[in-house]
């Protein structure tokens, strides 16, 4: 520990949440949006949506200071600017950067911001030390661009490193992890009911996301698998899904002609930027329609309810190719579920098959695995236990945090 504290310094952690979520806070709290910003924020890192503050209250053990901001929760981001006496409600992040002068600048959502901005920042602020960003979702080729102007890049896919490393961007792995506190909570007013088998995901069509998800649930459904299904399907209407396809065909001909600048200034451009496929209609079967559940849980109550099962299906977005990357990894086993998840090539870096999680090359395998562990609950019990010790022993996130101080400490030197 004691090398951790040879140097500090101030951290400004920029953060975005997903805008369901935030949707939902708000809507089921309409008295939040008029609360103080101190007070709105510590509802917000109360939920335990995706990190929260725990890199926050990890990190500040080694003696740094760390602020975070979530930019894009509008009425928090307008309370501050209230407080602050700021005129130019575009201008609250900048006017925050200026207030707070911290010596690094983490861009946990890498996405939302140009490079013109980035540069700006350096510019207009000589405290700022330094510079980084965290990727884990697809990328266009202008956003290659941007990220060139960060010190150097978080991702937890292999091939993201390489594809940036080969152009110049420096780059370091960070796989996710699980923050053991949550377990205290999850035991609390935890009225979700007992579940045998669930699956918690998203669904989003296309060849990096979620199509392999469709096809793997209805087949699950036909062979009478009782799974309850909590997904949040993004269906576009017939003109979302129209504008979205000519943006995808204008955004590939500025990409041709050298103009992709501009995919960048342009909104609706700016979304279908990263898409390898022209957008597509999403085509959900009945038996899958009828099986899901209408609910959307996110932070403490998702952990709550994946508590409250034996086993929990996990099925990787396309983007990750042949590598286990993604967070329902360590969220499955973190709070005690049994992992049945698809197989990749870097799975026993994390867990051993068949002892600590079980895994399946194809849609007849996992059924065929569904079935044996419903068949065999003892020993499905036994994988869920061995799944999560593996989990609280080596793949805590306090631990993925003390790597990223590392190497801040080490770009700062």
């Amino acid at each position: 520990m004691q090398s951790f504290l040879k140097m500090s310094y101030r951290i400004l952690k920029i953060t975005s949440f997903y805008k369901d979520f935030l949707s939902q806070i708000y809507n089921n709290h309409p008295e939040l949006e008029l609360k103080s910003y101190s007070a709105q924020y510590q509802f917000l890192m109360d939920q335990k949506y995706a990190w929260s503050d725990f890199f926050k209250v990890h990190i500040e053990k080694l003696g740094v200071e760390v602020i975070e901001i979530v930019h894009n929760a509008d009425y928090l981001q307008l309370a501050w600017q209230k407080e602050n006496h700021v005129n130019d409600k575009n201008s609250i992040l900048y006017e925050q950067i200026k207030l707070y002068k911290p010596d690094v600048l983490f861009f946990q959502d890498i996405k939302s911001f140009s490079g013109d901005f980035i540069k700006n920042i350096r510019n207009s602020f000589p405290f700022v030390k330094l510079i980084f960003g965290h990727c884990c979702s697809p990328y266009s080729a202008l956003d290659l661009d941007n990220y060139q102007s960060y010190n150097f890049i978080l991702t937890c896919l292999d091939g993201f490193k390489s594809d940036f490393e080969k152009i110049g961007i420096k780059s370091y792995k960070l796989d996710h992890a699980f923050e053991s506190s949550i377990l205290d909570l999850v035991q609390t007013d935890n009225h979700f009911p007992k579940k045998d088998f669930i699956f918690i995901g998203s669904f989003v069509s296309g060849s990096d996301f979620h199509d392999n998800r469709f096809q793997y649930l209805e087949k699950l459904l036909e062979e009478n698998i009782q799974i309850s299904i909590y997904g949040n399907i993004i269906i576009d209407s017939p003109l979302q899904l129209f504008t979205k396809q000519s943006a995808f065909k204008v955004s590939r001909i500025l990409d041709r002609i050298g103009l992709n600048s501009i995919n960048q200034k342009i909104i609706p451009l700016k979304k279908v930027s990263t898409l390898k496929q022209m957008p597509k209609r999403v085509q959900i079967s009945p038996l899958l329609r009828k099986s899901m559940v209408n609910e959307t849980h996110y932070g403490i109550n998702m952990y709550k309810l994946l508590s409250k099962a034996k086993i929990g299906l996990n099925i990787q977005a396309g983007v990750s190719g042949d590598y286990a990357v993604n967070m329902r990894l360590f969220e499955t086993t973190g709070v005690g579920a049994l992992l049945l998840t698809d197989y990749k090539k870097n799975i026993k870096d994390f867990f051993e098959p068949d002892y600590e999680i079980v895994t399946y090359n194809s849609v007849d395998e996992c059924i065929e695995k569904s079935k044996w562990l419903f068949e065999n609950p003892d020993k499905a019990e036994e994988i869920a236990r061995a799944g999560q010790k593996r989990t609280l022993k080596d793949h805590a996130l306090k631990d993925r945090f003390y790597k990223i101080h590392e190497i801040i400490l080490e770009n700062l030197k």
